[in-house]
Parts: structure tokens; sequence; C-alpha cells
């Protein structure tokens, strides 16, 4: 039955994908494979690589990184339609996305531009990954009443978060590195930083020096917490 599938695959680690997403990718017709560049690939296509049928049908779309807000929801209408005529051939589709589809993800701009077509829709949540951060480094992320913020950009109102919140989660770091260091350096929280770059790739990184804000590079996959 043609249907919308909405997959979390988890944070990059091919082990780290669960046993529903991989039943609902093993009986897809078309895998949607979403992309911020057109010659950067997908991680996220990568991961389920090996649970999918051969030569199956795949459909790129393209959400570039750009400022411009209407040109930015011109795009996502058109990915969207391009969802609605496989599903009005009667196909199902897997629309893959890393971490969990209702976090953060281009999965929701999908969600809402489908919602007026009345397209039938599963969402299989992913693991994200500040959990699989948590989990690596046997560190909770709440206990009892403590207070978890997650936030993926950086302003005035996150400042404010960060003095009320006993765990803050930063994704998307690379963004906005200069501002979570000084952010830490003005707050005294240089010995609550933990931050993992890539997790759970081969080329996984981790650090607990803030320095290293400044000093490197980090890539599009990066997130950090602090633990007060």
């Amino acid at each position: 039955m043609a249907k919308l599938y909405g997959v979390g695959v988890g944070p990059g680690d091919k082990e780290l994908i669960t046993v529903k997403a991989i039943e609902v990718l093993k009986k897809a017709d078309i895998i949607a494979i979403p992309e911020s560049n057109n010659e950067k690939g997908s991680t996220a296509y990568e991961i389920v690589k090996p649970y999918i049928k051969e030569n199956i049908e795949t459909l790129t779309l393209t959400f570039p990184m750009i400022k411009d807000e209407k040109e930015k929801e011109s795009i996502r209408e058109k990915n969207a339609l391009l969802i609605k005529q496989k599903i009005d051939e009667g196909k199902s589709v897997c629309f893959i996305t890393l971490g969990d589809p209702m976090l953060y993800s281009t999965f929701i701009y999908l969600l809402q531009n489908l919602k007026q077509y009345n397209i039938e829709v599963e969402t299989i949540p992913g693991i994200t990954s500040f959990s699989a951060m948590a989990s690596l480094l046997n560190m909770p992320l709440t206990i009892q009443k403590e207070k978890l913020t997650i936030v993926c950009s950086f302003d005035e109102y996150v400042k404010q978060l960060v003095k009320l919140s006993d765990t803050i989660v930063f994704m998307k770091v690379s963004s906005y590195r200069e501002k979570l260091y000084d952010l830490i350096i003005e707050n005294n929280l240089l010995n609550s930083f933990i931050l993992v770059s890539n997790v759970g790739k081969e080329n996984q990184i981790v650090s607990l020096n803030p320095e290293d804000l400044k000093n490197s590079d980090f890539s599009y996959f990066t997130t950090a917490i602090i633990k007060k």
C-alpha cells in the first residue's frame, strides 16, 4: 500500500538502527535520500545500504543550507511534491534521516507540506546523537528532577536557558562554536563540557576541553553537552 515512512536511522553507527526501521526499509519501494548539497553524499544512505533491496529506486532530495527563507520553503514544497508523485503512483516511500525524524529533522518540513494531501504517514523513531553520546560516556543526561534543554542554534535566549537548566544539549555546534566557547567561559563551565563529533563513526572525536571549540573545525555532525 502506498505510504510515506519517516525513518530515523540513528546517529551514525550502522548497528544503532532499530529492528523496526530495518523491517520497513526492506519492504520499501523507494528510498528518499535527503542531502544538503548534491556533491556531499548522504550519511543516512550509507547506514541503510546493508538493509535495503538491491537496485532499489532512490529519490535524492536536496535541502541546501541557505539563508533565504522563501527560497528554502519553495525547495521544501518541491521536494514534498516529488514524494507525493511517488505515493500517487502506488509506491511506498522511506524518507531516511539521521537521528530521530521528530527532532530538528528535514522530515518535519515534508510532513508540514504534505499534510494537505492526506497521505498516510508512519514515523519510525531513531536514536539521537546526544543519547548515543550519553551511552558512550556512561553519563546520565538527567536524574530525578533535573532539567534538560536541547538547542541547535545560539541567541540571547539560549544564555538564559543555560542558567536555568541542569543539562544542555547543543546540536549542530559547528555553526556557533565560538559563541558557545564564550558562554562556557562567562559561566565558569569549563569542567562541565563534553563534545563528540561524528558519534559512532570511524572518525569519531571526543573532547572534554572547551578550548577545542576555538582551535578545531568540527564537522556538521557535532554535538556538545554541558552537564552541571
